[in-house]
């Protein structure tokens, strides 16, 4: 939560910009100390698959034709139906609703690392 308000930056690892997977894989690099790569199509394959309804804080949340077609987009789950993640060049690091109309008909899947 401490990065919320940095900017966005595509390629960015951190940790004075990210992008959505390079935000995702610092952040479990200096929690977990787990090297996820900074590729969103490995990260969502690391660990147990869990859907909506199962998440915890801390779980990876991925998400389908945001940008592109197909995975396009990853997050970290915060409880209480929301999610941290580094959204784009004009919003940066952001909290949002996982069951917003935008994201919430964007799921692609859950990924529980610890």
């Amino acid at each position: 939560m401490q990065y919320v308000g940095y900017p966005y930056a595509y390629a960015g690892e951190g940790p004075y910009a990210f992008d959505c997977s390079g935000f995702t894989k610092f952040v479990v690099q200096n929690t977990l100390g787990m090297d996820i790569t900074h590729d969103m199509f490995t990260q969502i394959g690391m660990g147990q698959s869990v859907g909506m309804s199962e998440l915890q804080p801390g779980d990876l949340v991925f998400f389908a034709n945001t940008f592109r077609p197909g995975l396009s987009h990853a997050g970290i789950y915060i409880g209480g139906g929301q999610f941290v993640h580094a959204e784009n060049e004009s919003t940066g690091v952001k909290v949002s609703d996982l069951n917003s109309d935008y994201y919430g008909s964007r799921w692609a899947g859950g990924t529980r690392l610890a």
